[in-house]
C-alpha cells in the first residue's frame, strides 16, 4: 500500500487513478503525515 499527500493527489490524481486501475493497488491520503482515506479499487470492493 503507498501513501501519498493531499498535495500530491490534487495535482496528479488523473495518473494515480490510472496506476490504481492498472495495478489495483490501494493508496492512503495523508492529512499532515496521517491516514486520513484510502483510494481502493473496484475490484477491492465486495459486490452489492
Amino acid at each position: 500500500m503507498r501513501s501519498l499527500s493531499i498535495s500530491e493527489v490534487r495535482n496528479s490524481l488523473p495518473q494515480i487513478l490510472k496506476k490504481i486501475s492498472k495495478s489495483h493497488e490501494t493508496i492512503t491520503i495523508l492529512r499532515y503525515g496521517k491516514p486520513i482515506a484510502n483510494i481502493v479499487p473496484l475490484e477491492n470492493t465486495e459486490s452489492e
